[in-house]
This record gives C-alpha cells, structure tokens and sequence, in this order.
C-alpha cells in the first residue's frame, strides 16, 4: 500500500460505491443520466458494503478495513500456491514482491493488484482459494469459495468451471462426480445469467461502429487488435516460457489454457463484432497468465541468479516502483492519485448545503463529485467504463463528454446553453465566472447558476 497507493471514491471503485449509497437510498440522485440509463448488474458488493457500513457507521473506514483484509487475503493465497506448486520460500517471496508493480498491460492497469475495494477484487481472491484448492485436489472444497466468489463479480469466476472441466477432461480429477458438481454449479449461476442478459436485451447483437468508436476511445485495453505490436507480441509469446520450463503442474498448464481461451473468444467477438457484453472480463481473465508467469519466473531466478545479483533486481525494481508511481500521480490512472483537495470539499459542502435534486457542472476529466456530493452531475469520465454494457449509455455519455471538450474555456454562450438543456443549478470550476460564488476552497468554486452575480 506504501509503494502503490491506496484509494477510495476515486478510479473504477466509483462505480459500485455510488451503486451501493442508490440502493441503500434511492431517492438520490434523481435527474442523474447514469442512474436513469444504466443499471448495475446483480451482485453481492452493495448489500455488503451497505452491511459492513452500518457495523462501523462510516463507509470511508468499512471499505479500508475490508481492503486490508482482502489485500493479505491476495497475498496469502499467493504464497499458499507457490507452497503447492513445490515452490521454496525464498522464491515465493519474491514472486509476492514481483505482484507490488503494476503491470500496465496495455496501458492499463486491469491485470494488476487493486488499490482499492471491488467486487473483481473479492472475485480475484476467491477464485484464487478455489485454484489452490484444486491445486491440493480438494475440487469439492474449492466449490465453496467459487461460488461465493461468483455472489461477488460473476464474470471474475467465468474461468472456474472451465478449469474443473478440462481437467476432469484431462484425467486430473476423475468424474462423474465432477461432472455432477458442475451441473449445480452451472443451475446456481443460471438465474444470475438470465438477469444479465435479459438487462442486455435493449442492447444489438453487434457493435456498431459508432459504438464501437467510443468503446476504443474509452477502454483500448479491451480490444487487443489496439494494443501496441510489442504487447501483442509479448502476450503471443508468453505460452512458449511455460513450453520452455517443461514441468509445470496440471492445474497451472489448464489455468494458463484456460484465459487464453477466453481471450481468444474476445479477439474473435471483436473481429466479428459480436457484442458479448462480457468484453473487459475476457481479456482480464488473462489475469491468471500473469499470476503463474510471476511465480514460474521468480522460480526462474532464485535457480539460475546468484544472491547479490539477486538482491540488486529487487533493489532497483524497488526504487523503479516508487519513482514512477511518484512521476504519474497526477494521473488519474494513477495509484499514488489524488483528486484535487479543493474539488472533494466543494462536492462535501454540496451534499449538506444543496437540494438532492440538484444537477451540477463539473470538469468532466475528474471523477468522484458524484460521489462524494451524493448530488447528479452533467457528466464525469469514469461512468464511460459502463459503456461497454449499454449502446445507450455509451452515446449520450460520448455527446455529453464533447459537450464539455475544453471544459475550462467554455464561453458564456455555450454555458448558457447547457444551462437550459439539463436544467444545471450549480457550477464547479476554477475559473471566473458571472455567477455568484456561494462555495470555494482553494482554487474551486461553487457558483449558483440560477442567480446573476450583480
């Protein structure tokens, strides 16, 4: 957490919080478009964090705690599977250690540790007891935690079945027992499935290419016909390491098999157009290629580099860590990443001193007003993510985003006219405007657009 960072109302946690604050009180944000437009798929996280909130009477310190948990949670079912693929200590410390960098796949940081509380992040943890379970051949064991796992993020469990199977195909476990557990498996997901695709229905079978322009803009990680030539290669090449060690457990090998399966479904969903609404998961389903490529490389390293050679590559991927963690932390992207102190106090003043139905203007390059205000806003970055499971949403959060292009020189003109199109009552901003001024902390104000400043 020291070297990455640790964040909350900010980056994709946004989503679900602000999910959980609507479910728990429906009457926010009641002119929002987000709200209006799209609705979060069935899962555990919001009751959870609804329920966990109400034991420690603040959300702030209830998501921090559970993080911390789940983070030693990560890392200790890390350790434990290095112990069952025969791994000594050494090595699986360093693999531990190799899992603080954040890999940006990509330029993204999807394939990496979480800073934050998420339901994928819970989903991670519990698929990852339900690996090592398997690892020790207690398939009926490693049930339990799937299925839990799958009340948390669905799509983070997808990989689950599939392994059971192939290795059951593969003479690993031996069925029809197997077979039999997978059939309930698969009737326990059936209801969540049906939801899902039935809240999918308004959505086309196939990407248009309006669509699908915003979606490349927005999340060019998820498409890996967009990614650089040196990342397409080095994803295409990784299967010829574990080729090269030759030995590697059974249930590593089909884990391996497995993601590359699925993110082969995604390349060919994409050149085809299909719209599977489960896009991001499949690509980030290569997740597990990179958790046993860690820990077959640092295996790699403590057998064939000596011990100072050693200490110094950890000594410098260290330091490499922190400097450019530090360099990018005004990126929102960013583990070490702040919102501008003056943007979060203006949102906390708005959420005591402003009707609920009220529409706020904010810089549409930040995110977290929504959220810590409690109050509907015009349009933030960060809602773009859901564009992926909504043709609609996805439109109108792309018109409303170049609405807003060069946010802090918009002419009286143009506010005027979003004035009257959403029916705005206050504006956040640095900048001078007509307007009385009825907030500000450091450089952010808050002007009351209903009223002429004299």
């Amino acid at each position: 957490m020291f070297i990455r960072g640790y964040q909350y109302g900010q980056g994709n946690q946004i989503h679900y919080l602000i999910y959980a604050n609507y479910q728990k009180s429906p009457s926010l944000y009641p002119r929002d478009y987000l709200l209006a437009t799209h609705k979060l798929s069935p899962t555990l996280f919001p009751s959870f964090v609804n329920f966990t909130t109400q034991l420690t009477h603040s959300q702030e310190l209830s998501a921090l705690g559970i993080y911390v948990i789940t983070l030693f949670a990560f890392y200790r079912v890390i350790f434990k599977i290095g112990q069952a693929l025969g791994f000594d200590k050494k090595t699986i410390w360093l693999s531990l250690f190799l899992f603080i960098y954040p890999f940006p796949v990509a330029q993204s940081s999807i394939n990496t540790v979480e800073a934050s509380l998420m339901p994928r992040f819970l989903g991670d943890v519990f698929l990852l007891i339900s690996v090592y379970l398997l690892l020790k051949k207690r398939f009926r064991l490693s049930i339990l935690p799937a299925v839990i796992g799958f009340l948390f993020h669905p799509l983070t469990l997808i990989p689950y079945p599939l392994i059971l199977g192939i290795l059951t195909l593969t003479g690993y476990f031996k069925p029809p027992k197997i077979l039999y557990w997978l059939f309930g498996i698969s009737l326990l997901s059936l209801p969540w499935a049906i939801s899902y695709y039935l809240s999918q229905s308004s959505n086309p079978f196939f990407v248009d290419p309006a669509w699908r322009e915003i979606l490349v803009s927005r999340m060019p990680y998820i498409f890996a016909r967009t990614w650089s030539w040196k990342w397409q290669v080095a994803t295409a090449l990784i299967p010829l390491f574990f080729i090269y060690l030759k030995k590697i457990h059974p249930v590593a090998v089909t884990a391996v098999f497995t993601s590359y399966l699925l993110f082969l479904i995604n390349i060919i969903s994409d050149l085809l157009s299909i719209h599977l609404g489960l896009e991001l998961q499949l690509t980030r389903n290569l997740y597990l290629v990179f958790i046993f490529l860690i820990l077959y490389t640092a295996k790699t390293l403590t057998s064939r580099i000596n011990k100072k050679l050693l200490t110094s590559v950890v000594i410098v991927l260290s330091i490499a860590s922190i400097l450019l963690t530090l360099k990018n932390k005004s990126d929102e992207k960013s583990y070490a990443y702040t919102p501008p102190a003056g943007y979060v106090n203006s949102a906390l003043w708005a959420k005591t001193n402003t009707p609920t139905d009220s529409l706020f203007l904010v810089p549409p390059e930040i995110s977290g007003f929504r959220f810590f205000s409690q109050r509907s806003v015009v349009v933030e970055r960060k809602e773009g993510g859901d564009s992926l499971y909504s043709r609609k949403l996805a439109l109108e959060w792309a018109k409303r985003q170049q609405r807003l292009t060069d946010y802090y020189n918009l002419d009286s003109k143009k506010i005027n006219k979003l004035i009257t199109e959403y029916g705005i009552n206050y504006i956040i901003t640095t900048q001078i405007m007509p307007y009385p001024t009825i907030y500000s902390s450091t450089d952010w104000k808050v002007y009351n657009v209903k009223e002429k400043d004299d």
